[in-house]
């Protein structure tokens, strides 16, 4: 008897559990980024790179490993090699010039940060994608709810067409018009509930997550908001000259492209060897040697001059893809601000006259239908005029926001910034 309470004690625990955990959850967008940021597998690549071109700058500076050597010289013919008369244990190191080596390290060096502009490209370039996923899931809900409330009018003015029908109070042209509606508004809906699916599965995407297969629930995510743009178009592209990453990488390019030149110029000097050794001689071990050496360039002109070319025409092209970048990055700049401010027009113009007409003549029709002063046609279309102003609406909110992320990532700054 005791087990058995137990068991539906537990029982009831489980389904508990269960019950809460497909109950909706709650995700702001500060959250979805964080998330993003923890978990998208992309921008785990791009710190991937990071720490390989970290790697390489250590393999870059470290010198060739040394040459441990052992000779016996003077050992009789037809003797064995422990017969020598002489023997000698040297250690070798090659080492490149030293200008040479400060700046194959440097080049690394830059390479390095070359990896770090990109993470941080990957990175607002993910917000900006998170933000305009998930304003555009908000819309979706939004949509789908404004669909919901569709339908149930809809079936309430088709029920109440039909009551009409019967009584002789209204047209047969009146009572299918009704019908037909309510299959319209019906697929609307079902219309509503793929995008919403789709637009979730989208941002769940970039979150690093797996949508799971309850679709029925919704995420429960922050209402769609308002808010005019601050600053100017000036004050933004001076904004992008300092912080942008795309545009440190490609001045952080130009650099290394520079540094390749004159790393090319300086191998032309020659290298250096040391060597220390140890000598046995005539059974006494007391003696010691060392050695001095340069590498003789003698085939710089073909093999460096060829390197010489390459390095130049590269720091050409680097200034070229420089001045390039500069002006893109300044374009999305400018077409990003544009459609912003367009945008907020749209937003202005919906609050101050649009959406107030359309609710004052849906609400006048409703009054009107309901008196039988108009049939449900004229009623119909003052009710389509809603929907279509709130849909727009939504439309236009959603549209704000994404041009608000858009620009962000056209300036390159993080959100903090």
């Amino acid at each position: 008897m005791r087990s058995d309470r137990r068991a539906r004690a537990f029982c009831t625990f489980f389904l508990l559990i269960v019950f809460q955990a497909q109950g909706q959850e709650r995700l702001s967008i500060a959250q979805a980024i964080e998330i993003a940021l923890r978990q998208n597998p992309g921008l785990a690549a791009a710190r991937q790179e990071l720490g390989m071109a970290s790697g390489r700058f250590w393999s870059d500076v470290s010198p060739p490993p040394p040459t441990l050597t052992l000779t016996r010289e003077y050992i009789p013919a037809g003797r064995s090699p422990a017969q020598f008369q002489e023997q000698s244990i040297a250690l070798n190191q090659n080492l490149d010039f030293p200008v040479s080596w400060y700046l194959k390290g440097e080049h690394s060096a830059q390479s390095r940060r070359q990896a770090e502009a990109q993470v941080r490209t990957s990175t607002i370039s993910l917000i900006a994608r998170v933000k305009i996923a998930y304003y555009t899931a908000r819309g979706c809900l939004d949509k789908l709810e404004l669909a919901g409330e569709n339908v149930t009018i809809a079936r309430d003015f088709s029920q109440r067409a039909e009551i009409r029908f019967k009584a002789g109070e209204a047209t047969h042209l009146e009572y299918q018009t009704s019908r037909v509606q309510l299959g319209q508004v019906l697929q609307a809906l079902e219309r509503s509930k793929k995008e919403e699916r789709v637009s979730r599965s989208q941002l769940m995407f970039l979150l690093g997550k797996k949508e799971e297969g309850r679709v029925e629930v919704p995420v429960s995510l922050d209402s769609l908001e308002y808010s005019p743009a601050s600053g100017s178009l000036e004050r933004n592209l001076t904004m992008a000259d300092q912080v942008n990453p795309q545009l440190s990488f490609m001045r952080l390019k130009k650099e290394a492209a520079s540094t390749s030149a004159s790393l090319a110029w300086w191998n032309v000097l020659p290298g250096l060897s040391i060597s220390y050794l140890r000598q046995s001689r005539d059974g006494n071990s007391g003696y010691y040697g060392f050695g001095v050496g340069v590498s003789l360039p003698l085939w710089a002109l073909f093999d460096h001059r060829g390197k010489i070319e390459a390095a130049s025409a590269a720091l050409r092209a680097s200034e070229f893809e420089l001045k390039d970048t500069e002006n893109r990055i300044e374009v999305e700049i400018q077409q990003a601000w544009l459609e912003l401010k367009e945008s907020e027009r749209l937003i202005e113009l919906y609050l101050s006259d649009l959406l107030e007409q359309s609710e004052e003549v849906d609400r006048t029709a409703r009054v009107s239908y309901a008196s039988g002063e108009i049939t449900y046609l004229e009623y119909l279309q003052a009710r389509q005029l809603l929907i279509q102003s709130r849909s727009e609406y939504i439309d236009a909110l959603v549209q704000v926001n994404a041009s608000k992320a858009r620009l962000e990532e056209a300036i390159g700054a993080m959100p903090n910034e």
